[in-house]
């Protein structure tokens, strides 16, 4: 509210400098007075000493991921002109909001659930399939669905923002599988191993570099289809990287995955053909018909197949 309030005072940039003040100090001042706990005037370098070495892997890949994160912008602003610069970063930004809400939810719940579990390998391999497959579960109709939607989501910006909604839809075909990178990334931090998760982190950003460079004279669309097919194809690295620690296998995997990503498929294939002869509708009106019709279908099809997440779900709301 307090940046949307200086963006109509005239306030321009600064109305993000305010928006991101105020988000820091409010949430700050929740958490001082929720959280019981308080800082002490004394103290002590040993648990730091004892966190350092695998501490500095962690803060090590959030520099380099938030520096590829800026970099693409560059990279874009250097080859491209100004406006398609904008509708990347545009169709970027509606994308990153889609997953990490999903990302952000398992991030909360993963580390603690891994670390409780301990050395019980088999025990962790059931939670961490079962938390697979619930990811997969929400995952995989968001983000399809982001691109079914693509057209009218950017129209919501304004009529000038149209041509970012084809990135929006190449962006969320690899946008759907990004949740996933948390459940990996999770399990490697609870078996201690921030070396592996800087260094495969890093191998990523360097892939997404290197592909972007080499096809960008092939066009826009190219060089985001090409970030989109590493962000899909560099799971299996990770999953390399975890079966060596632990039970997981790459068939349990894609079985986990799979039939959510079909039924997202077909879910969205369903809705853009039943919903193509209102394609020249205003969005206000085409968008909650297709959000309201594909979750229908996606829930038909799960309860069609018995799918155990849903049944849990609905058992859930039930109690």
């Amino acid at each position: 509210m307090a940046g949307i309030a200086v963006a109509f005072a005239g306030g321009r940039h600064w109305a993000l400098v305010v928006q991101q003040l105020s988000y820091i100090g409010i949430t700050t001042a929740g958490r001082f007075v929720c959280c019981p706990w308080r800082p002490s005037p004394s103290w002590e370098f040993a648990p730091v000493r004892g966190m350092m070495r695998f501490g500095v892997n962690i803060f090590l890949t959030n520099v380099v991921n938030t520096l590829s994160q800026n970099l693409f912008t560059v990279i874009f602003g250097r080859i491209f002109s100004k406006a398609v610069t904008g509708f990347y970063t545009r169709a970027n930004m509606w994308n990153n909001m889609g997953h990490q809400l999903v990302t952000n939810t398992v991030n909360q719940l993963a580390q603690a659930v891994f670390v409780e579990v301990g050395d019980d390998r088999e025990r962790e391999e059931r939670v961490w399939r079962k938390m697979l497959r619930f990811t997969a579960f929400v995952s995989m109709p968001a983000m399809l669905g982001l691109a079914l939607v693509a057209r009218e989501v950017t129209a919501i910006l304004g009529p000038q923002w149209g041509p970012s909604a084809p990135l929006l839809r190449v962006l969320a075909l690899g946008g759907a599988f990004m949740p996933l990178y948390a459940l990996y990334q999770n399990l490697l931090i609870s078996h201690g191993r921030g070396r592996t998760y800087l260094w495969l982190n890093v191998g990523q950003v360097a892939l997404l570099l290197a592909a972007a460079l080499v096809l960008a004279p092939r066009g826009v669309m190219t060089m985001v289809a090409a970030y989109s097919a590493v962000q899909v194809l560099w799971l299996m690295p990770w999953q390399w990287a975890a079966g060596r620690i632990s039970a997981l296998r790459w068939t349990s995997v894609f079985g986990d995955v799979m039939p959510y990503l079909l039924s997202s498929l077909l879910t969205t294939g369903l809705t853009w053909g039943l919903t193509e002869p209102l394609e020249q509708s205003p969005f206000w009106v085409l968008l909650p018909v297709r959000i309201v019709l594909a979750a229908v279908l996606y829930g038909a099809l799960m309860w069609a197949r018995r799918d155990d997440i849903f049944l849990e779900i609905l058992r859930f709301l039930r109690r």
